[in-house]
């Protein structure tokens, strides 16, 4: 028996060959041969689509390299969309048609780890529920509990700074933490999400716009030309049934490296933390060498309380920004997880 991947791999080949057929079986011309494919595949696929009102005077593949929207571009910012990734997701056009060929088991998407980000983003521009001020709210009442600062009552200087800076830093770990899960409950629970991931994967609508290499329709078919399907990319029931063997999974991990504001200019999460901490020190070197009284110390904090207050209501703005705020606030990397190979004729 074939291992798994081999037999995708195939498949995904002979698919390329049944893209070819279709088209010379519309236009009339003699089709490649294929060991694997029926030889009358292409015009049973051409009888059905006609009887499914498909009409047209050609047939014709699309060519790569095909170029993607200013909205896709800026998904990957501050790099270029790599050339490989512009595949369109039409594999023929058919008059007004724009079809998605899945021949057996097939992928959802191409393109890799990157591609799946760069969905996602799509996907929530075009998911209200994950766009609204409430989740910038919730986190700002987060970012509000390292104002909650608290220390020793008497000691030195040297005590009083370590005891505040590992106190703001402790609970900065854990806000980061618990940010990650809110953002991981609000995706997987989000039906409409999934929804508009799945609609992108298939359709490519956020990243060709109205061009012909934004796919309309799927093709669904098997290597007989039997068993077919022609089915609108933004059918509810269609989506749904691929959402259910799909299995979308969303994660956000804190990318490995950490960006200084200060050096770089970029405001994020560990830089404002930073500033805080910063001022934490300063407030305190002023009285080097000097024993704190309870009082000397209450005046410290409250100076502080009332710095980080004004620098969290700053974040808040740039946080109702919209859900790509927020993730690059956090310095956070989308890993969307998801069965990629679906047989779509079982569907």
């Amino acid at each position: 028996m074939k291992p798994f991947k081999q037999f995708i791999s195939e498949a995904v080949t002979e698919g390329a060959l049944m893209e070819e057929i279709i088209v010379a079986s519309w236009n009339n011309k003699k089709p490649p041969k294929s060991s694997k494919i029926d030889s009358n595949a292409g015009k049973k696929i051409v009888s059905f689509l006609k009887k499914q009102g498909v009409s047209g005077k050609e047939a014709y593949k699309l060519p790569e390299g095909i170029d993607v929207t200013k909205t896709w571009s800026n998904f990957w910012y501050p790099n270029k969309v790599p050339a490989k990734t512009k595949t369109p997701k039409t594999d023929i056009v058919i008059g007004n048609y724009t079809i998605s060929l899945k021949t057996g088991p097939a992928q959802l998407m191409s393109g890799g780890k990157n591609e799946s980000k760069a969905t996602f983003y799509a996907a929530a521009l075009k998911t209200p529920s994950v766009q609204t001020d409430k989740l910038a709210e919730q986190i700002y009442n987060k970012l509000n509990q390292i104002s909650e600062l608290s220390s020793t009552k008497s000691g030195t200087v040297e005590q009083s700074l370590k005891s505040g800076r590992d106190l703001v830093l402790k609970k900065a770990n854990k806000i980061n933490h618990e940010v990650k899960e809110m953002l991981r409950d609000l995706f997987n629970k989000n039906e409409d999400f999934k929804y508009n991931f799945i609609y992108e994967a298939m359709s490519g609508d956020t990243k060709f716009g109205s061009t012909t290499a934004k796919a309309s329709w799927i093709l669904s078919t098997d290597f007989n030309g039997e068993n077919n399907k022609l089915i609108k990319t933004n059918n509810k029931s269609f989506i749904k049934k691929i959402s259910e063997v799909t299995i979308i999974e969303c994660r956000f991990k804190s990318k490995s490296e950490k960006l200084a504001g200060e050096k770089t200019g970029k405001y994020n999460y560990w830089s404002v933390v930073g500033l805080v901490t910063k001022k934490l020190q300063e407030e305190f070197e002023m009285y080097d060498k000097i024993f704190l009284t309870e009082n000397i110390i209450i005046g410290i904090y409250e100076k502080l309380k009332k710095f980080i207050k004004n620098l969290f209501e700053k974040v808040l703005e740039l946080l109702k920004g919209g859900i790509e705020r927020i993730i690059d606030f956090f310095d956070l990397d989308p890993d969307v997880n998801f069965n990629n190979q679906i047989n779509f004729s079982e569907l």
